[in-house]
């Protein structure tokens, strides 16, 4: 055989080596879905898109994440369930969704659990934080870093909340928790669970004088269409969490595991930045749609009305756990 073919058949066997190990690579790629329920912009969202971004570069096509926001995949409670189920890989959502399948979540849900935000990041990113994510497991869960949401204000129409004596006999829009409907009982409203969709019209045609929400989710939904008055009460912190099917975490390399929480825990920093940075951003929005800011000074008679609530979940979640909190320091 001459040199021509000789380098002939080494290009051939080159190709179709290089075919296979290819072929062997495409089959082996994975594509996981990943799904929200927040919408496209929000702070939520890019911390998610940063998370995503950084798994698939550098799974460099070995995996491949989906993103799909904006509750394409279901709502927080139904995306939680697809995670737990398997039938969704990966969630990012809030921990009050998530009490239905790990009932020690309620522990975010009390109210005034935290003095302020770096208590309340030192808990949430600390041995408390990190024994919470380790309860996910029980339900299937894998917690991969925890995120935040921020602390929940109170919206209200009619009347400028300052005291807990003006929520009484306020309808009050609240999510599906029992730890929150006991909250606002304890003020003296009546509690109304609605799904977040619904209660833009539920305030445009008064089926609640209220509701109660972080600074950074209003203005995505457009709420200052439809209620005015926005108290700084503060009265209780929520968290976002990274999630992921147990089973199929459980199935990774300790590489693969180390790639993902990395990521997680990037995501979750880049929220807590851009909650702390757009907070003028957003009141000032507000303030220009005609939302009136109402400071809290003293929160006290709001903490005495409704941190006895406590004493209603303290089994379920763990004397301790609330203990070690308050404790941090």
């Amino acid at each position: 055989m001459d040199t021509r073919g000789r380098r002939g058949t080494v290009l051939v066997v080159a190709a179709a080596l290089a075919s296979f190990l290819l072929g062997i690579h495409a089959e082996g790629a994975q594509t996981w879905k990943l799904a929200s329920a927040v919408a496209p912009g929000d702070r939520q969202d890019v911390a998610t898109q940063r998370f995503v971004d950084l798994v698939n570069t550098r799974f460099a096509g070995r995996i491949k994440i989906e993103y799909f926001k904006a509750s394409q995949l279901g709502n927080e409670r139904e995306l939680t369930e697809g995670v737990k189920l398997g039938t969704i890989e990966l969630g990012m959502t809030s921990t009050s969704a998530m009490t239905t399948f790990v009932s020690q979540l309620a522990f975010y849900d009390l109210p005034f659990l935290f003095r302020d935000k770096t208590h309340a990041r030192k808990v949430a990113t600390g041995p408390v934080g990190d024994k919470l994510l380790k309860h996910m497991e029980s339900a299937g869960i894998k917690g991969l870093a925890t995120a935040e949401s921020g602390f929940r204000l109170l919206m209200t129409n009619g009347v400028e909340v300052r005291h807990p004596k003006d929520m009484v006999g306020l309808k009050y829009r609240v999510i599906e928790s029992p730890t929150h409907i006991a909250a606002f009982k304890a003020l003296g409203a009546s509690a109304v669970p609605i799904p977040f969709g619904e209660v833009y019209g539920a305030l445009q045609q008064k089926v609640v004088d209220g509701m109660d929400l972080p600074l950074g989710n209003i203005t995505a939904a457009k709420l200052y269409e439809v209620v005015k008055n926005l108290s700084l009460t503060e009265h209780i912190y929520t968290p976002h969490v990274f999630i992921m099917n147990l089973k199929l975490w459980s199935s990774l390399s300790a590489g693969d595991q180390k790639t993902l929480l990395e990521a997680a825990r990037e995501g979750s920093d880049l929220e807590r930045k851009l909650n702390d940075e757009l907070v003028p951003k957003w009141s000032a929005e507000l303030q220009g749609f005609g939302m009136k800011i109402i400071p809290i000074p003293d929160k006290t008679p709001f903490i005495e009305k409704m941190k006895p609530v406590w004493a209603q979940f303290d089994k379920q979640i763990g004397k301790d756990l609330i203990e070690e909190a308050v404790n941090t320091k």
